[in-house]
């Protein structure tokens, strides 16, 4: 009898064990799968991601009705360039930013962008973006008066331009 429980105690005990080891590989087995999900899911999501930004990319940088690619000035973290534009009355520029710093272009001087002549409606002149740009945005602004008009990046007034607008 006690040679009896202790084979029942033995295969108990292996039973156990084994028991033991099947959850465990099933658990592994579980979080893997988990984790390969995951992964597929963030690679799913990049894709979007990515996709998404080409195209925004494509919509800003595309050229606005009634400009042309010389009258987009781009933002980096050196500065616009051109830094120089001349064009026609009535003509829109627009302002493209390919630094991954926000920048915002807005009329001179600096802070109170009073420089162009139209009324706006962040800080009095219309010649103001009145938001950041963050990389790839862009904001566009058309020229309706004559004159040599300053500009610079609020955010960085070091940074400066001109328009001249003929």
């Amino acid at each position: 009898m006690k040679r009896d429980v202790q084979l029942l105690l033995l295969i108990g005990m292996t039973l156990f064990l084994l028991s033991a080891c099947t959850q465990q590989a099933s658990v592994e087995t579980s979080t893997q799968d988990t984790a390969e999900e995951t992964s597929s899911s963030i690679d799913s999501t990049n894709e979007e991601i990515s996709t998404d930004s080409e195209t925004t990319q494509e919509d800003t940088t595309s050229s606005p009705e009634g400009s042309t690619s010389e009258n987009i000035i781009t933002i980096t973290s050196s500065g616009f360039s051109p830094s120089t534009l001349t064009v026609a009355q009535g003509t829109t520029v627009t302002f493209v930013n390919e630094d991954s710093s926000a920048h915002r272009p807005a009329s001179n001087p600096h802070p109170s962008h009073t420089g162009y002549p139209e009324e706006g409606t962040c800080s009095g002149s219309a010649f103001d973006s009145c938001t950041n740009l963050a990389e790839g945005e862009s904001w566009s602004f058309t020229f309706n008066q004559i004159g040599e008009w300053g500009y610079h990046d609020h955010l960085n007034s070091g940074l400066s331009g001109t328009i001249i607008v003929e």
